[in-house]
């Protein structure tokens, strides 16, 4: 039983061999659009403060969509990789 668009109820979810849960198309559309923005802000960081250590990288892909937006927003502010690190501290609390 799930929540989809504000109904709840019994839906048929597809698995693959790998028993990882087969995503909806309008799932898939938002993991390629979450891509892109990851990869927009990765190129623009390393541009900026340079190559991201990957610990760095990987809080930064755990951020939500929302996250992200922000973190693109905090970019035209940010200067050395200490202001990202502490950037990405301040989202903790």
């Amino acid at each position: 039983m799930g929540t989809k668009d504000d109904r709840t109820g019994y839906w048929l979810r597809w698995w693959d061999e790998s028993k990882r849960m087969l995503p909806w198309a309008l799932e898939r559309v938002e993991q390629r659009f979450q891509q892109g923005k990851l990869s927009i802000i990765n190129r623009f960081l390393t541009r900026k403060v340079g190559e991201v250590p990957a610990e760095v990288r990987s809080r930064i892909e755990a951020l939500s969509a929302d996250g992200l937006d922000e973190l693109s927003e905090a970019l035209l502010d940010l200067t050395h990789l200490e202001d990202l690190i502490n950037w990405l501290d301040s989202q903790i609390n």
